[in-house]
């Protein structure tokens, strides 16, 4: 769930997500039960967070961990204008794939392209108006080994909307970043430094997912 509103120039989280959060990780990070539906999480938000199963230890590599992503954040902000001024639309995004891998390079995580597109959907989509939806410039790229292994994904493609404003790094194109996808792509390649830094610590695998074709409502098949 991706539901994020603008307040004093900030980006917040909506309550859906917390509420989502509450339901699904609290029983995971806590000694009690999740609320159930129309009920409020029992105690004061202090008496929760001390329920946390966390040692000493692990918190304090939560707090590095925030400190390091919040040291990104300018690095987050010049790669989303970046990719802000590339909008590409549909399955086959070379701009944005190839600002994605020149980023996995420089960091030294490995990738690989993924994604293949069949006959029976090129046909469909051109019923629709997308012609020419023949090829996939999926990424995925690997830090760790062995497991557990989890995903962390991030939508690359805009929208077939013309944007009207007058920043400087705007889209130039027929198409721009309408739904926060180039937010999501430079989040993750942040995530994939951070992650890359402390690899020798990971007990598994994490994959990055850096994935076209969500607004065709096919980039995940």
């Amino acid at each position: 769930v991706q539901c994020c509103v603008r307040v004093n120039g900030r980006v917040e989280i909506c309550r859906i997500m917390h509420k989502l959060c509450i339901r699904v990780y609290h029983p995971v990070l806590t000694d009690t039960p999740a609320p159930r539906r129309g009920e409020r999480a029992r105690g004061s938000a202090r008496d929760r967070k001390a329920g946390l199963k966390m040692d000493p230890e692990t918190r304090g590599l939560v707090a590095r961990l925030v400190d390091e992503a919040r040291a990104l954040q300018d690095g987050i902000v010049e790669d989303r204008r970046a990719l802000h001024r590339i909008p590409e639309t549909g399955m086959e995004l070379p701009e944005t794939a190839a600002f994605v891998t020149e980023r996995l390079d420089a960091l030294g995580i490995g990738w690989r392209p993924c994604g293949t597109v069949s006959p029976e959907l090129t046909r469909r989509y051109e019923e629709l108006g997308y012609p020419g939806v023949t090829r996939s410039t999926g990424v995925i790229a690997q830090i760790g080994s062995g497991g557990p292994c989890i995903l962390l994904r991030a939508d690359m493609d805009a929208l077939p909307i013309a944007e009207e404003n007058d920043l400087p790094f705007r889209s130039r194109r027929a198409c721009s970043h309408m739904c926060g996808h180039d937010a999501h792509t430079a989040m993750l390649l942040a995530g994939a430094a951070v992650l890359k830094r402390h690899e020798a610590e990971l007990p598994g695998t994490v994959k990055l997912m850096f994935q076209p074709g969500e607004e065709l409502g096919a980039g995940s098949k």
